[in-house]
């Protein structure tokens, strides 16, 4: 069995817990999903109490091998989302 809580088993819980078919359930989540990723991509941290925050951050540029080509490459900076733990999220 996988351990893994996937958007449908989040779904599936929402759609049981407010009486609402799996299909809205759904588009609700994923709306949800959107607001978060466009609230990162202005540059706003989103905040999920009590379990911690979404931050995104600049990496640097770095240098890397190509093993098909046996090249020495420099891959762009880039952004990622970090997660932060709250300090309630870390003690459960």
């Amino acid at each position: 069995m996988d351990p893994s809580f996937t958007r449908d088993d989040l779904a599936a819980a929402v759609a049981t817990r407010f009486d609402i078919t799996k299909r809205d359930s759904k588009t609700l989540i994923d709306f949800i999903f959107d607001e978060m990723s466009g609230a990162l991509s202005d540059g706003r941290r989103v905040l999920l109490a009590p379990i911690g925050s979404l931050t995104l951050v600049d990496q640097k540029p770095r240098r890397g091998w190509n093993p098909k080509t046996r090249s020495i490459e420099v891959f762009p900076k880039r952004q990622k989302v970090r997660f932060r733990p709250s300090s309630t999220g870390r003690s459960q």
